[in-house]
């Protein structure tokens, strides 16, 4: 269900004029296509960001383990 909400979505915000779609990085002429992407956080902020989301994702795993795979108890 979610899947077919983000097609709709993705359809409807897809620009209807093909022509006026901003051209793909890089092909422009940039010499360095890429030349931001490691500067956009500092090494510091990176690892902080990355260890985040890794933790989110341990916390997320848990959270779904605990609720749907925990042991049953057993009833007298």
């Amino acid at each position: 269900m979610v899947l077919f909400v983000m097609i709709a979505v993705g359809w409807w915000a897809a620009p209807t004029d093909r022509a006026t779609a901003l051209p793909a990085p890089g092909t422009t002429g940039d010499t360095e296509p890429y030349q931001f992407t490691a500067t956009a956080l500092p090494t510091g902020g990176l690892a902080a960001a990355t260890a985040l989301i890794i933790a989110g994702l341990i916390i997320g795993a848990v959270v779904v383990g605990r609720i749907f795979y925990s042991p049953s108890r057993k009833r007298r």
